[in-house]
């Protein structure tokens, strides 16, 4: 699995940057790093609230967990759109074998918050506040919560 940590100072953030060639760059999130939510636009014309997380996937996708929007967002590699892939903008605890972007995430625990993808490009992330972990399957159109754990 490919799990990136973030630091504190990541936290309440809604602005990903980039430091590459002693260089620093904005991957997603608006360049004023102001929160809200904005989706199916260019990266950096995103809006993100609170971003609990980020990982990587073998294509080069991004994945966000947007705590405050109670989403998980996808930065496309290819086509820099940022999209929502699971989660919808109310908290709670829906969803698991339907269609992910209609599922519910808790929005407690912050900073206990975990999100990473596998070799497969599915993707894990911690839903603290409803004691799960919560997996999107990788297939054509991302979509289906596949499986849950209780965690003790």
């Amino acid at each position: 699995m490919l799990c990136l940590a973030i630091t504190a100072a990541c936290i309440f953030s809604s602005s990903i940057v980039r430091s590459q060639d002693n260089t620093v760059s904005n991957v997603a999130g608006s360049l004023s790093g102001a929160p809200g939510f904005l989706d199916n636009v260019v990266d950096t014309s995103a809006l993100l609230n609170i971003i609990a997380g980020i990982t990587g996937d073998p294509a080069g996708n991004l994945y966000v967990f947007d705590l405050g929007n109670k989403r998980i967002r996808k930065i496309n590699a290819v086509t820099r759109m940022a999209t929502t892939v699971a989660g919808t903008s109310i908290a709670g605890f829906s969803g698991d074998g339907g269609p992910a972007v209609l599922s519910r995430i808790s929005d407690l625990g912050v900073g206990r918050q975990g999100i990473c993808t596998d070799s497969g490009g599915n993707v894990y992330f911690s839903d603290f506040g409803n004691n799960r972990i919560r997996k999107n399957e990788a297939i054509s159109r991302a979509d289906v919560f596949v499986l849950y754990v209780q965690v003790a």
